[in-house]
């Protein structure tokens, strides 16, 4: 009985630990207490374009998404930018607020504030930046759930 436990013990620990997220930052300040985490990057959505990549960040208790484009869709940090979350249900979440500062580097990388959005069911993502959008269909590795846990 014993050995039957152990091997079902290892086969869960295999199985979570080749789905775990990497993050890049893992941190808590030792004198403020601020807590750090930040996923890796990762494709989010795939679209006719490019992929749609994407990186969640924690601090204490505010979440962000950063997210980029292998295609080059113009300025990150542009008054005009913003993501779309479309649904299974049909209903869609727009976020427009991009924190970034303006880059038009190919290098750059659009931010949201995702606090509390809600992941589950999203099919496809739109992203603008200052010249063209893009739309892609849920594609990756990871979802946006798995990161968002990631940090938690």
């Amino acid at each position: 009985m014993k050995k039957v436990l152990l091997v079902l013990a290892v086969a869960l620990l295999s199985t979570v630990t080749m789905n775990a997220q990497k993050l890049d930052v893992d941190e808590v300040d030792q004198f403020t207490g601020k807590t750090k985490k930040l996923t890796s990057f990762y494709n989010l959505a795939k679209s006719d374009v490019g992929m749609i990549r994407g990186s969640v960040i924690r601090i204490n208790d505010s979440r962000f998404l950063s997210v980029t484009c292998t295609a080059d869709l113009g300025c990150v940090g542009a008054s005009d930018n913003y993501i779309i979350f479309l649904y299974a249900d049909g209903s869609s979440v727009k976020l427009d607020d991009d924190f970034s500062d303006i880059d038009c580097s190919n290098e750059g990388n659009s931010m949201y504030s995702i606090g509390n959005l809600k992941t589950e069911g999203i099919t496809h993502i739109r992203l603008r930046m200052s010249k063209y959008y893009t739309d892609g269909a849920v594609y990756g590795t990871y979802s946006l759930t798995d990161l968002m846990n990631a940090v938690n």
